[in-house]
């Protein structure tokens, strides 16, 4: 049996021990209800990120949060070593914690509680790097503690007191990085130092005295990880150093020379985490190849490598954990949201178990997992959409699930809100989401947890329909997802009758008129005939119609002379004989007699 009960220091235990309902949804999650302690949610199934942190009032939990070395030894006891608080001596099988912390005015005691590496050598020595005590040397039976520190005056002391890595070479050699004072070299017979830092006047020296990391590659042969020289290749019998550094007109060399950690997998190959990415080095041609961000990392920056029972590459940053494949190079991750300390984790702390158990640290304690434990969930979600909303109000939704067919807006709300949900509560932090209003989205517009909502505003009147699709914490994904039409009512002056209302009152409004002027036409017409029946009666030449229709248009006897190119004179007695045949007296008379046949006539 294995027994889920409340835990009063643990946040992460169950609520309460009295159980009143568990419920398993299509994701796996188990709902459990309990008396008193509200619902709980358990995701055991697909995730097993261990977490280990400090607990305010329990003198047995992690001593600080912030934690920077991690080191299981040859009984199963881990050592934690915190940048505040000493070590903390984790025997999982009691899960009890013994804390080691520097005391003032004894010498056997830690003389610096900010611990930076713990390595136990082949004798079973643990070996305890500081930042500012040198290194600590603990005797585990006797549960004392010496000290290696630099000494000013003495050239065979340890270079620097803040340390950085300790290796153990396959001659039982060991090594020390340091920060500033470069590679030192332990000779267990005498107890001194051979410290190896940058000589200018020497090509073949170490380039950097900031010594990070430290391994080898093959017998006799280190690889010195710098902070800024890149990777010192250090040949320790002939005692020199030949240098892989950046090279920015070369795009097969080292990607940059701040170097955190070195790792040789199962197959032979070597992985450099650094400030931009991971790099793979090809020792046949002598090349780098290079993964970052644009690859599917993270974060630009790797700590550490660790490689799993699988040959999967686990990368800790300032972004969460990756899971490298070497052979698909591909990367999934994970952050705080699947159980991780935080997303930031700290240099120089992992390890791996001989039972392939691994461990991360960072500044929230560290994590603890069997990477075959950590399973992905396969489960599709279903997408709904779970609420629209215009003007701040919501519309109902009406059918049983929470759908519609069409969505009416009016033109009047200007912006409007849909918002849409994957159902799968595994993680939903790290469920994401794609959408696109067809009409409007050329493309899919991307959204994680935090902003799964669509908003739209002064949309043009129309048909669209909207698209949303999502995935689960793993992401996969429901590529089918739902879609639903949204119809923009348009104003009536823009609507199709409105239209064609106005084109028939148009097509009435010039038929009426154009009766009206074809009226007006046959008035006139009919004017024009009764005159000329009136000027033929009545004898009227050519040359007299002419002076008539002068006068009518308002022209004087001088201006018909001009018009007509004739005398005075003779525009005279052409006006009297038109008075004397129509038996009118003068100008006023013609004029009534020519308005009297218009208005006779409309």
């Amino acid at each position: 049996f294995i027994h889920y009960m409340n835990d009063p220091n643990d946040l992460n235990s169950l609520s309460n021990n009295e159980v009143l309902s568990i419920y398993e949804d299509k994701s796996g999650v188990l709902w459990i209800g309990t008396y008193g302690g509200g619902i709980n949610k358990y995701i055991g199934k697909t995730k097993k990120f261990v977490h280990y942190k400090p607990l305010a009032g329990n003198k047995n939990s992690l001593s600080d949060k912030i934690v920077f070395a991690i080191y299981e030894d040859s009984d199963g006891v881990l050592w934690i070593g915190t940048y505040g608080n000493g070590i903390d001596k984790f025997d999982r099988r009691n899960n009890t914690f013994v804390h080691y912390s520097a005391e003032t005015g004894n010498t056997n005691s830690l003389n610096n509680n900010k611990i930076r590496v713990i390595h136990e050598d082949k004798e079973g020595i643990l070996w305890i790097g500081t930042h500012g005590g040198g290194i600590n040397i603990f005797d585990r039976k006797r549960e004392k503690f010496s000290h290696y520190v630099n000494i000013p005056d003495d050239p065979n002391s340890l270079s620097h007191n803040e340390i950085r890595s300790i290796y153990e070479d396959h001659s039982g050699t060991i090594w020390i990085g340091t920060l500033g004072g470069g590679l030192n070299k332990f000779d267990r017979t005498t107890g001194e130092f051979v410290s190896y830092q940058i000589d200018e006047k020497n090509p073949d020296s170490i380039n950097n005295n900031v010594v990070r990391v430290i391994f080898e590659i093959s017998p006799g042969i280190l690889w010195i990880g710098t902070y800024g020289g890149g990777i010192n290749v250090f040949d320790t019998q002939e005692e020199s150093f030949k240098h892989l550094v950046a090279d920015p007109e070369n795009p097969h060399s080292l990607s940059n020379n701040y170097i955190f950690c070195l790792h040789r997998d199962k197959k032979g190959r070597l992985w450099i985490g650094n400030e931009v990415g991971l790099n793979e080095y090809d020792r046949s041609t002598g090349t780098f190849s290079h993964f970052g961000e644009t690859d599917g990392l993270p974060d630009k920056t790797i700590y550490r490598i660790e490689e799993d029972d699988a040959g999967n590459l686990w990368l800790s940053s300032n972004k969460g954990l990756s899971k490298f494949d070497p052979e698909l190079k591909k990367f999934k991750n994970y952050t705080r949201k699947d159980g991780l300390q935080s997303n930031e984790f700290n240099g120089g702390s992992s390890f791996k178990s001989s039972s392939g158990e691994l461990f991360f640290g960072g500044i929230n304690g560290f994590n603890a997992f069997f990477p075959n434990e950590i399973l992905d969930n396969n489960h599709i979600p279903p997408i709904v959409i779970s609420s629209f909303r215009k003007r701040d109000r919501d519309v109902q939704l009406l059918n049983p699930d929470n759908q519609m067919e069409e969505i009416l807006v009016s033109y009047k709300d200007i912006f409007f809100e849909i918002e849409f949900a994957a159902l799968d509560y595994t993680i939903p932090g790290k469920n994401q989401y794609a959408y696109k209003m067809e009409g409007f989205n050329k493309d899919w517009v991307f959204r994680d947890a935090d902003k799964r909502y669509a908003s739209f505003s002064a949309l043009t009147p129309g048909e669209y329909v909207f698209k949303v699709k999502g995935s689960n914490n793993d992401n996969i994904w429901n590529e089918k997802g739902i879609s639903i039409r949204i119809r923009i009512m348009p104003p009536f002056w823009q609507t199709f009758w409105f239209k064609v209302l106005i084109l028939f009152l148009l097509i009435i409004a010039s038929f009426y008129f154009h009766r009206i002027r074809m009226r007006r036409l046959e008035k006139e017409l009919k004017s024009e005939t009764e005159m000329e029946r009136l000027l033929l009666k009545k004898g009227i030449s050519v040359r007299e119609r002419e002076i008539i229709i002068l006068i009518l248009n308002g022209k004087t006897s001088r201006e018909i002379e001009d018009k007509l190119f004739i005398s005075y004179g003779t525009v005279k007695n052409h006006i009297y004989s038109i008075y004397k045949k129509l038996n009118i007296k003068n100008r006023a008379e013609l004029l009534n007699l020519f308005k009297e046949i218009n208005s006779n006539n409309f």
